[in-house]
């Protein structure tokens, strides 16, 4: 058995354990555009890995357009892809703009406006 030049073995069955998201993207089309070498199995996704059902909060605050959505979408990306963790991102600003426009005075974000801060508290409770 000479193991010079044998190829590696490469699995045709589906991947165990595998999210659907996960499923979804190994079947992309574009897939190898993006990794022309894909791994042949994932990490696994079922009930007995990941976050087994522990529930985990993220509140990402800063000053505005520093990045805060952006880390927060490819945080959730890498958490469902890699943990099988279900996560969801919400951002408040898009609620007070649905509710309030999206024009708003600096004296609406003033912490001193109890008008402001009842309507920005009101943003916080729809998300």
């Amino acid at each position: 058995m000479s193991l010079e030049g044998d190829p590696l073995p490469v699995h045709e069955a589906e991947p165990s354990g595998t999210t659907k998201k996960q499923k979804q993207l190994l079947s992309s089309s574009n897939l190898l555009e993006y990794n022309p070498q894909p791994q042949q199995t994932l990490p696994p996704g079922d009930a007995d890995h990941g976050t087994q059902g522990d529930k985990l909060v993220v509140a990402m605050v800063g000053l505005p357009a520093r990045g805060k959505t952006y880390i927060a979408h490819k945080l959730q990306r890498y958490l469902e892809f890699f943990h099988g963790a279900p996560t969801k991102v919400f951002n408040v600003g898009n609620y007070r703009r649905a509710r309030y426009g999206a024009q708003m005075r600096a004296e609406w974000f003033d912490p001193e406006n109890p008008e402001g801060l009842a309507a920005r508290e009101l943003c916080a409770k729809d998300a």
